[in-house]
């Protein structure tokens, strides 16, 4: 049971520095997505073509969807709008939201649609915050810095095991 532990031991920390080694890539892909996600909104805003829609559905789906309690679930929701006139060529275009959206069928809505994807569109004023990406590139820099410093004490202790393992010889 002792050697068990022993070896158990030897490995928690190269474990734990590749735990905050994929956390740090997880952190770097976060904030890469977010970094384009917030260009897209700025440009959009900039050059988005304003279009007065009707909104035709609404979908709106429940992000834990096993759980029974619904003050906390969390939702994500889709509502697919009518273009009139249709803008290059598209009749339709969708709106998401990270929250449980009230929109109607039927109501009229104004938004941007982006006239190099018009199937996307956001509404004005909305859209995705250029302070996520900051906030995840902290994270990546963070747990990345704590990857190093465990794999940096991991090399310390193996280079002692070694330096004790072979030891200096005696020259008499």
């Amino acid at each position: 049971m002792l050697l068990l532990l022993d070896r158990a031991r030897r490995f928690a920390w190269p474990l734990l520095a590749l735990v905050l080694l994929a956390f740090t890539a997880f952190f770097i892909g976060a904030a890469v997505n977010a970094k384009s996600d917030a260009g897209r909104s700025a440009r959009l805003h900039r050059e988005g073509i304003r279009v007065d829609a009707t909104v035709s559905a609404v979908a709106n789906r429940r992000t834990n969807p096993h759980s029974t309690d619904t003050s906390r679930s969390s939702f994500t929701s889709v509502v697919t709008l009518a273009l009139q006139p249709p803008v290059r060529g598209h009749d339709h275009t969708a709106l998401h939201f990270s929250r449980y959206s009230k929109l109607v069928v039927g109501q009229t809505v104004t938004v941007l649609v982006d006239p190099r994807d018009p199937g996307y569109a956001e509404q004005p004023g909305a859209g995705t915050s250029s302070s996520r990406w900051k906030v995840m590139t902290g994270l990546a820099v963070g747990t990345g810095v704590l990857a190093l410093v465990v794999v940096g004490f991991i090399m310390r202790r193996w280079r002692r095991g070694r330096a004790r393992r072979d030891g200096p010889a005696l020259v008499v």
